[in-house]
C-alpha cells in the first residue's frame, strides 16, 4: 500500500507540518494575523491626464488608516506619485502632481500596501500635453471624441505587485509536492 512504508508517512507528515506551519510563519513576521488587504476603490474624475497637471485621487473601501504608495505603471516602468494614509474608515482624497516626462499611451495608477501589495488598481490615458490646450480651444468631430472616451480594447502588460510571503507559500508547496512525488515515484512498491 502506500502508506505502508516508514518513508513515505514521514513525507506525508512533513507535508502537513509545512502547510500547518506557513500561515503561522507569516503571522510571526507581520502584526496581523490576516495577511491579505482589503481591496479598496481609487477614484478619479477624469481618466485622461496630462503632464505637469494635477490629479485629484480618492479612495474608498481600504483598511482604517492603511498607508499607501500610489503609482503610475505602464510598459515603460513605474512612477511614484506619492504616499497617502486611508482615514478610520479607510477613505482618502489627494491631489497629486503627473510628472512632466509622461509619453502618451495607456497606464495604470496602482495603489500599493506597505508589504508591496497591490490593492487597487485604475486604468488611464496619458493625453498630450498639446492635444489637451487643442482640445479645449477646437471642435472636434463626434468621431474624436469617441476615440478619447471610450476605454482601449488593447493589451496592457503590467507587472503586478504580490506579497512575498504569499508568492514563498506557493513556492514552497510545488516543491514539497515535487518532492513527494518523486520519492514515491522511486519506489517501485507503492505503485502496485
Amino acid at each position: 500500500m502506500l502508506f505502508n512504508n516508514r518513508r513515505s508517512r514521514f513525507v506525508i507528515a512533513a507535508l502537513v507540518l509545512t502547510l500547518a506551519l506557513l500561515p503561522q510563519a507569516a503571522t510571526a513576521k507581520g502584526d496581523s494575523p490576516d495577511i491579505r488587504h482589503p481591496e479598496g476603490t481609487l477614484t478619479l474624475s477624469n481618466r485622461q491626464l496630462v503632464p505637469g497637471t494635477a490629479i485629484e485621487i480618492g479612495g474608498r473601501d481600504f483598511g482604517a488608516r492603511s498607508a499607501l504608495e500610489l503609482v503610475l505603471v505602464s510598459v515603460a516602468g513605474r512612477f511614484a506619485l506619492g504616499s497617502v494614509t486611508a482615514d478610520s474608515v479607510g477613505g482618502f482624497t489627494r491631489s497629486f502632481d503627473v510628472p512632466m516626462d509622461m509619453n502618451i499611451g495607456a497606464y495604470r495608477i496602482i495603489a500599493v500596501a506597505g508589504d508591496g501589495d497591490e490593492v487597487a488598481s485604475l486604468n488611464v490615458e496619458m493625453l498630450a500635453a498639446t492635444a489637451a490646450g487643442a482640445d479645449d480651444a477646437s471642435d472636434m468631430s463626434q468621431d474624436d471624441d469617441m476615440a478619447h472616451s471610450e476605454p482601449s480594447a488593447d493589451h496592457m502588460e503590467v507587472e503586478r505587485a504580490g506579497s512575498p510571503w504569499v508568492t514563498g507559500s506557493a513556492v514552497l508547496s510545488v516543491i514539497v509536492a515535487l518532492g513527494v512525488g518523486v520519492t514515491l515515484l522511486r519506489d517501485p512498491k507503492h505503485l502496485g
